[in-house]
């Protein structure tokens, strides 16, 4: 009897270590479960906090130009956005099951959570501007339309302007008087000084041709030198107030100046130019692109015209860049205004801000105007001079007046500036029809040419923008034949930099919210991404469990690490 209990005995024993051993691993196996879960319902929990605290986006900036960003005014910035994610975790871990007394916060022992900043993606950074752009506009509507425009504004060649300004220099060394140190031994004597605009009483041999004071020319109209009124003079008095006021009514033009957007906060409390753009010769493109060019002669205004009409920036950017920047255009095209597409932002001139970049609104306008004008001067100059009609009288209307210098690459010159003031004046027209949305011809032949030559010196703001008004409306289409002002922007935008139009963009839009909404927004600063690392501790339920297998625990807690990202179109 003995040896059966002690047998049964020995197995009940057994059973006891066999059965504290797997009961010993369940709570092992249930504390390693609980450990484990924690992660992920931080996780969820952080998942859900992210989503909740990004639909806290900046709604102006969204609703005006279709942007996601968190924050950029009233001072929110990464810290803030911080401890508002911090806020909505914590509400979200404190949720309980319906007919329960405890939270999974208390389930899960969570203890000292913390909250720590990993990084922060802003709008401007990296593609984020780009990637959100893409979802505004269609990529395939993009290729099309740059390929339309660059193939219509391609048919608008300028060619050299060598000759043109060898020529426009001899017309005006003539009118500044600078003829005598150039053609010295020409002919010229000191007491003709006073004869230099027209003789009447002496003809002079040019060329071998002679120069009556009647000169026939091809149109059967005969001209003398007494009643020859100088298109050089005339040409100054017009463009003594801008050539603005020859093709619009400069009374009801923007006066605003545009604030940059500045990096940061710092650069802009301490006045930091960082912003500016700076052009060649350490002249602002402010300073460059002036309505009011400063005038010495017509051939010297003109040259200068052409000169400071910018466009021609050379740069080589990566192919990716380039097309980033026709999405920026076509994006830039639908969201802000420009001179023809008033859409009641703060920045009325807009696009016309993506080229010139200008301080003053006013300045951009000018400075589109202008590079407008020297285009169609190039075409406009070609169907002049191809006129054998006009070049005739232009030839007769300068020996008239430089016929007494008998200098004849001086007279030619002469002739070669009034050909070109016709032009300017017919570029003044096309410009005027442009600003007024109507559409005109790609290239010119003289039947298309508005001005007469007899106008040439009864030309005002008034007569210009009156022919204008014989063009036919604009319909907004793209057209071989025809070109409107908004591709005249396009194709001067397409000429800008990639990183000039981002940074130009961001002035537009930061200006005019800070305008029409809160004047403490800050464009560099909207968040569209955040990583955060999330650091809680957890303590053990079964702690005295370890000490079967040996483990010797100084603390009953320990820490884990949770990191979470959220992202928009990330």
């Amino acid at each position: 009897m003995m040896e059966n209990k002690e047998v049964k005995g020995s197995i009940t024993v057994f059973m006891t270590f066999i059965f504290i051993l797997i009961f010993g691993m369940v709570l092992i196996f249930f504390e390693s479960t609980r450990i484990t879960a924690s992660k992920g319902y931080i996780k969820n929990a952080s998942t859900a906090a992210e989503k909740t605290l990004f639909g806290d986006y900046n709604m102006e900036l969204f609703k005006e130009y279709g942007l996601f960003g968190y924050g950029g005014y009233n001072g929110i910035s990464s810290i803030e956005m911080q401890d508002d994610f911090r806020k909505i975790l914590l509400n979200n871990l404190a949720v309980k099951p319906k007919s329960s007394k405890s939270s999974y916060t208390d389930i899960y022992k969570i203890k000292k959570l913390n909250v720590f900043e990993n990084s922060y993606e802003g709008l401007a950074d990296g593609e984020n501007l780009c990637r959100q752009i893409k979802q505004y506009i269609a990529s395939c509507a993009i290729e099309d339309t740059a390929d339309k425009l660059k193939g219509n504004y391609s048919n608008v060649s300028q060619g050299s302007k060598a000759d043109l300004y060898e020529k426009l220099d001899d017309g005006s060394s003539y009118e500044t008087g600078k003829y005598k140190e150039n053609y010295e031994g020409g002919g010229v004597e000191e007491d003709n000084d006073k004869n230099l605009i027209g003789d009447k009483n002496q003809d002079k041999n040019i060329g071998g041709t002679d120069v009556k004071k009647e000169d026939a020319n091809e149109s059967g109209n005969t001209t003398t030198d007494e009643d020859v009124e100088n298109p050089l003079e005339v040409f100054k008095e017009l463009v003594e107030d801008g050539y603005l006021s020859l093709v619009c009514d400069v009374n009801k033009l923007s006066e605003k100046n545009i604030e940059k957007a500045i990096l940061s906060e710092e650069e802009e409390n301490n006045g930091s130019d960082a912003g500016s753009e700076t052009a060649e010769g350490g002249k602002t493109e402010s300073e460059k692109d002036n309505s009011k060019t400063k005038y010495e002669s017509a051939g010297d205004y003109l040259k200068n015209l052409f000169l400071s009409a910018g466009g021609n920036e050379t740069y080589t950017e990566e192919k990716n860049e380039n097309k980033d920047r026709m999405k920026y255009i076509i994006y830039a095209d639908k969201v802000f205004s420009s001179y023809v597409n008033n859409r009641n932002k703060t920045v009325e001139y807009g696009m016309e801000y993506l080229i010139c970049g200008n301080e003053k609104e006013k300045d951009n306008l000018a400075g589109v105007v202008s590079r407008i004008i020297a285009t169609r001067m190039a075409t406009n100059l070609t169907a002049i001079l191809n006129d054998k009609t006009a070049s005739a009288k232009a030839l007769a209307t300068a020996t008239a007046i430089a016929g007494v210098t008998g200098i004849e690459p001086l007279i030619k010159g002469v002739q070669y500036v009034i050909l070109a003031i016709m032009a300017f004046e017919e570029s003044c027209i096309d410009v005027a029809a442009l600003l007024d949305g109507r559409q005109i011809p790609v290239l010119k032949k003289m039947t298309d040419i508005k001005i007469t030559y007899e106008e040439i010196c009864l030309a005002t703001g008034e007569l210009l923008q009156s022919k204008a008004k014989q063009y036919e409306k604009s319909d907004g289409k793209l057209a071989s034949k025809y070109i409107d002002y908004k591709e005249y922007l396009f194709c001067f935008a397409a000429l800008v930099s990639t990183q000039k139009i981002r940074t130009r963009m961001f002035d537009i839009i930061q200006f005019d919210l800070r305008k029409r909404y809160n004047e403490s927004f800050r464009i560099y600063d909207c968040i569209v991404a955040a990583d955060f690392e999330i650091a809680y501790e957890m303590k053990f339920i079964f702690p005295y469990m370890w000490k079967i297998y040996g483990k010797n625990l100084k603390f009953t807690k320990f820490e884990r690490l949770v990191i979470t990202s959220y992202g928009y179109e990330r």
